[in-house]
This record gives C-alpha cells, sequence and structure tokens, in this order.
C-alpha cells in the first residue's frame, strides 16, 4: 500500500491567489449566493485575511 501525503501549503496557496482577485471572489459568492448576485460588484466587496487582521491590531 502507497502512502500518500497531502501537501496542504499548495491547496492554500492557489485559494488564496485565485481569490485575492475580486472578480473570482464576486463569482464565488454568486455560486453561493445566486439569490443576493444582482446588486452586488467588485467594489463592494473587501478582502479581508488574518494577515490584515493581525497587522492592524
Amino acid at each position: 500500500m502507497v502512502d500518500l501525503k497531502v501537501r496542504r501549503s499548495i491547496k492554500d496557496s492557489v485559494f488564496t491567489n485565485l481569490f485575492s482577485n475580486k472578480k473570482y471572489t464576486l463569482k464565488l459568492y454568486q455560486a453561493l449566493f445566486p439569490e443576493n448576485t444582482e446588486d452586488i460588484t467588485e467594489d463592494d466587496i473587501d478582502i479581508i485575511t488574518l494577515g490584515n487582521i493581525l497587522r492592524n491590531h
């Protein structure tokens, strides 16, 4: 039997890089909440990360 290890840092970096772009974040929001998408624009989206929160306090 082969023991496979998952490289979580790669998965995290792909997710982080993809959704740090407001265009893709808006598409994700529209997929998750299709009933609330007509009034939401890229300007309404704020990207908040744990790093941003820790640096601001």
